[in-house]
C-alpha cells in the first residue's frame, strides 16, 4: 500500500514537472541484483525461472531509485505473464553511448524490454 502511495505521489511530481532526478555513477550488477533478489519469491511461487547476468564492473549513469523502481516493475510484469515453467531473464551490457539493460520473457514468443542508460561520467575532480 505505500508503494502505491508513493508511486502516485511521484505521478503527481512528474506531471506538475516537479519530479527531480539526480543521476549518479551506479554499479548495474548491483541493482540487477538486488531487483533480482526481490522478485524471486514471486517467480518461484509462479513456477517461473528467474535470471540474469551483468557484464563485470558495468557502471552507468542513472537515478538508483528509479532504475530500481524501473527494473522490479518489468521483471514482476514479466513474470505474471510468463507461463509455468518459462524464463524471464535480465542481462545488462555495455552499448555504443551506454549501456543497455534488458528484460526478456520467453524465447521467440515473447517480450522484450529495454532501458538505455547514458555513459557514465567521472567525478569531477
Amino acid at each position: 500500500m505505500v508503494a502505491m502511495v508513493d508511486d502516485l505521489f511521484e505521478l503527481s511530481r512528474i506531471h506538475a514537472g516537479q519530479l527531480v532526478v539526480e543521476p549518479q555513477l551506479v554499479a548495474v550488477g548491483d541493482l540487477v541484483s538486488e531487483a533480482i533478489a526481490a522478485a524471486d519469491p514471486v517467480a518461484r511461487a509462479r513456477s517461473v525461472s528467474l535470471g540474469g547476468e551483468v557484464s563485470h564492473g558495468l557502471r552507468g549513469a542513472a537515478d538508483p531509485a528509479g532504475l530500481t523502481r524501473v527494473l522490479a516493475d518489468l521483471i514482476v510484469k514479466g513474470i505474471r505473464h510468463t507461463p509455468a515453467d518459462g524464463t524471464v531473464h535480465v542481462v545488462a551490457g555495455p552499448v555504443e553511448g551506454g549501456v543497455e539493460l534488458a528484460v526478456t520473457n520467453g524465447a521467440d514468443t515473447g517480450c522484450r524490454f529495454v532501458v538505455r542508460l547514458p555513459v557514465a561520467q567521472p567525478a569531477a575532480g
